[in-house]
């Protein structure tokens, strides 16, 4: 299957759009995740500092924010 030259043009210009540029909004970036990977193993929500708890929904269990509904992140158990 080919994909039109259109098609590429436009999701090499949005890659290129969000691209990080220089090295230190790089290092900041890079910080960023470490940090949130930090708070995800601590069960402290990445938005708003809340604890996740874990809750049973249909699909199984996952890990929500305390303060919902002001709050709506989720992951998975």
């Amino acid at each position: 299957m080919l994909i039109p030259a259109e098609t590429v043009n436009l999701v090499v210009e949005r890659l290129q759009s969000v691209h990080i540029k220089g090295d230190k909004a790089r290092q900041e970036h890079i910080k960023g995740i470490r940090e949130m990977k930090r708070q995800l193993a601590a069960n402290i929500c990445p938005r708003c500092g809340g604890e996740l708890k874990i809750r049973k929904g249909q699909r199984g269990e996952f890990y929500g924010c305390s303060n919902y509904p002001r709050c709506r992140f989720t992951r998975p158990v």
